[in-house]
């Protein structure tokens, strides 16, 4: 987001390992026991998706509280094509369909 403050990078590399670190020895045992969680222990995928989500509502509600007063202007290099070629949209498209098929899977 152009208007996201410059600590929201900080904060998003040093909240993730925490919140990972909650999930796996307090909060997912602490789910489990309550019922709240469907499996004995929190898979990988579910715990890093779970982190993600709660990444994006904090780093969302620091941008919404303080925003940058100008949006961020990157610098444009005209000499340098960065168009997509159609290979590899579609070797993206592969990768998100197979992620999705293995999460399916292994849920």
């Amino acid at each position: 987001m152009p208007r996201a403050p410059r600590t929201c990078g900080a904060v998003g590399l040093i909240l993730n390992p925490i919140l990972y670190g909650l999930f796996k020895w307090q909060l997912g045992p602490m789910l489990c026991e309550n019922g709240m969680w469907f499996s004995p222990e929190m898979s990988f995928l579910d715990r890093m998706a779970v982190c993600f989500i709660i990444n994006l509502v904090v780093l969302a509600i620091m941008t919404a509280t303080h925003p940058l007063k100008e949006p961020v202007q990157l610098p444009v290099n005209e000499k340098m094509d960065v168009k997509s070629s159609a290979g590899a949209k579609m070797a993206g498209i592969v990768v998100v369909i197979l992620t999705v098929i293995l999460y399916v899977m292994f849920w």
